[in-house]
């Protein structure tokens, strides 16, 4: 049988982070991920026209615009969300979480306590189970 491909747009300033979301995901053998990267909003904008991703990771502090900016260009239709998008931020602001959710993100993730839950959520919206053995996370700056 073959595996089903998912097409995973991480859209984060830190090359650490990136590794770290694609080396975890990786371990999953249930599914083949495409992993596409893009450093900035406007290039995550572009990403998500031209590939149509399945899921977009999309950190909140990007150096050239936020991430609920970037969620309206992608999902101008919150009710009809063109992609599956997880908010990432290191701030716990309820009102970035609010606005985020009315944009049509399907989760916001303060990663300072919730990485575990970033993997988690992506393989539950493309229904798959979790694996069994958490990846040992070689990120510094992300704790979970």
């Amino acid at each position: 049988m073959s595996k089903q491909t998912y097409k995973i747009l991480i859209v984060d300033d830190s090359a650490e982070d990136r590794v770290t979301f694609r080396c975890y995901l990786e371990q999953n053998g249930e599914c083949i991920y495409e992993f596409l990267e893009a450093e900035l909003g406007d290039e995550g904008v572009a990403a998500c026209l031209e590939s149509k991703p399945d899921c977009v990771l999309l950190d909140y502090n990007l150096p050239d615009s936020d991430g609920l900016s970037v969620l309206k260009a992608i999902n101008p239709d919150p009710i009809k969300p063109n992609f599956a998008v997880v908010l990432l931020t290191v701030s716990g602001s309820e009102a970035i979480a609010v606005n985020a959710l009315k944009n049509g993100a399907v989760d916001v993730v303060i990663m300072t306590i919730g990485i575990i839950h970033v993997f988690s959520l992506v393989l539950t919206i493309f229904s798959i189970s979790c694996p069994p053995v958490p990846f040992k996370l070689r990120s510094s700056r992300i704790n979970g």
